[in-house]
């Protein structure tokens, strides 16, 4: 068994590192049996990124990006065979590697997800636990009963089927099933019927026709209109993260995934009613605004802050973005300016507002003039902050780059470090040190299109509690919170506090128009690195006519979700 496993790796290599410009390829004597691997041939385009001035790039039509073939990420690997092999439990993982971050930030962009030798033998790591788990004593008699009783090849041709159409997110042709069943039985020859069906089930999660997401459609006219298990598998993707339910590979055999509003429907459903459908929405959340950060990170002033304070403001703005879009079904303008958080106790006491005290999380009013919406989100002012102070440069930076969608600029090679306090007795402020020394070095130019955001949000320390006046080695001293910031069409309005940042949302569209081209960049696996991908449902979303739920249900509508080129 150990020289087949070698046999499985060096397969699974070769299977899983076809790209997208590599011909077709014979199979050999791959247990997966594939005469055809899915690699794309004449038309199909990889390694194109977004940039984030595309991402936010308003145009009159929508357009539709290339056919591709896409790489599960390994959350979706995890939650596919959690799905389809519940056995596993819900703390069960993969055993891959922590996916590379795009231009835009995301993880799930095509052409980030690449397969070379490391992330193939992963794979078979990952495909042989699942082997192991499904067939251990106790379990296996659960998925297969027929293995009790007849333990032949009717019995494998049952799992391999039933296994093997999640898996593969389409029925399996006779040739193929035949041949995962004669792997089997082959297999089983030599030592066991358990142990045959542990190998069909490494060859079966290990084959291309698993781990990548087909999206190559059928030829109609100048576009490729894609088929209905592939807009089966888009939909089950797109709104629970996971391989598409029974309920969707239903749908898709009987045809009924043809028309715009049986993909509406769908979604809507999906959204509605699937375990995971606050999953897809919460990856976004996480990865375009990056309060992750704040885990785990430790605070001068605030001992337990790494261990307590951090991880509690996780679930505060997991509960506040869930609030927001699904509780209150709300928009961009509630997402930035909603007067609401999500306390207990604890935090409650932290932030010294809230007056929870005993219980869970419970929803309250934020203090007036203390700033609003997902901005004043403790996690984001700590997360973007140092160990003993705040900083005006990376709050500035990301309301800059996540928030209008503008690449960072790129620093000198040689970054002079900011002077502290010579004395006891100099009172200084964070923004006077910071102004000082952009003053007298090279960086003012380079600061100047993001950092007046982030003096804003001065009235914040950096545990993100809100504080009236600073406190200095000279003593207490006020905050200048008054900044002259440039937008993304030229203009420079004063702002004097996080709440006016928060509300540019209603005087011009360039948060709506950022956010919804990264959340359509999202949801399509950055479409091969085409923008512009969903316009009449962004122009919906900037005026308040579409919720941010509802946005991502009506992407089904846009050409590219049912369309290549």
């Amino acid at each position: 068994m150990k020289a087949l496993s070698r046999l499985l790796s060096a397969l699974s290599v070769l299977a899983l590192c076809l790209g997208c410009s590599a011909p077709d390829t014979d199979a050999g004597d791959s247990p997966d049996g594939d005469d055809g691997s899915p690699v794309c041939t004449e038309g199909c385009e990889t390694g194109i990124q977004l940039s984030p001035e595309q991402a936010r790039r308003v145009c009159e039509t929508s357009e539709t990006g290339p056919r591709t073939l896409r790489r599960l990420t390994s959350f979706e690997v995890r939650a596919t065979l959690q799905d389809i092999f519940p056995e596993l439990g819900a703390a069960w993982n993969t055993k891959l590697s922590v996916d590379i971050s795009s231009k835009l930030g995301f993880s799930n962009d095509s052409a980030t997800l690449v397969v070379g030798g490391s992330t193939a033998k992963e794979m078979l790591k990952t495909a042989e636990d699942v082997g192991d788990l499904i067939t251990a004593n106790g379990v296996f008699s659960t998925i297969l009963p027929c293995a009790d009783a007849s333990a032949d090849a009717a019995c494998a041709t049952e799992f391999i089927n039933a296994r093997g159409l999640r898996l593969f997110r389409r029925p399996l042709t006779d040739e193929e099933v035949s041949r995962y069943v004669t792997y089997q039985q082959s297999v089983a020859d030599r030592a066991d019927f358990a142990t045959g069906i542990k190998w069909a089930t490494v060859a079966l999660v290990q084959s291309p026709h698993a781990f990548y997401r087909r999206e190559l459609g059928d030829q109609d006219g100048s576009t490729y209109k894609l088929s209905q298990y592939e807009l089966a598998t888009e939909l089950g993707y797109v709104y629970s993260g996971s391989t598409p339910d029974a309920d969707l590979l239903a749908a898709a055999a009987a045809g009924e995934l043809a028309t715009p509003e049986q993909l509406r429907a769908q979604a809507t459903r999906l959204s509605t009613s699937h375990p995971r459908r606050l999953e897809p929405m919460s990856s976004f959340f996480f990865q375009w605004l990056q309060y992750g950060k704040v885990r785990g990170q430790s605070r001068v002033k605030e001992p337990t802050f790494a261990e307590s304070i951090s991880l509690k403001m996780l679930d505060e703005t997991n509960l506040f973005l869930n609030t927001v879009v699904y509780g209150d079904n709300g928009g961009v303008r509630q997402l930035m300016t909603a007067n609401y958080t999500a306390l207990d106790p604890a935090l409650s006491t932290f932030y010294g507002f809230g007056d929870v005290t005993e219980g869970g999380f419970a929803r309250v009013e934020r203090p007036a003039n203390q700033g609003v919406g997902i901005l004043a989100q403790g996690s984001m002012l700590a997360a973007t902050s140092h160990q003993e102070a705040t900083s005006p440069t990376l709050r500035g930076l990301l309301f800059y780059t996540r928030f209008l969608c503008n690449s960072r600029p790129k620093p000198p090679d040689i970054v002079p470090p900011i002077e502290e306090a010579r004395g006891v007795t100099e009172a200084k402020t964070t923004r006077q040190k910071f102004e000082e020394h952009h003053a007298r070095g090279t960086c003012a130019s380079c600061h100047k299109p993001f950092e007046p955001f982030g003096f804003t949000m001065e009235q914040f320390d950096e545990t993100g509690r809100y504080r009236a006046m600073e406190i200095t080695p000279g003593g207490d001293q006020p905050i200048n919170t008054v900044a002259t910031v440039t937008l993304n069409d030229g203009s420079t309005p004063v702002l004097t506090s996080l709440d006016d940042v928060s509300n540019l949302v209603d005087s011009n569209d360039d948060i709506e128009n950022c956010m919804s081209g990264l959340l359509a960049a999202y949801a399509f696996s950055g479409a091969g690195g085409q923008y512009c991908l969903a316009e009449p449902e962004r122009k919906k979303l900037a005026s308040g006519e579409l919720s941010i739920r509802e946005f991502l249900i009506e992407l089904t509508q846009a050409p590219h979700f049912s369309s290549r080129r």
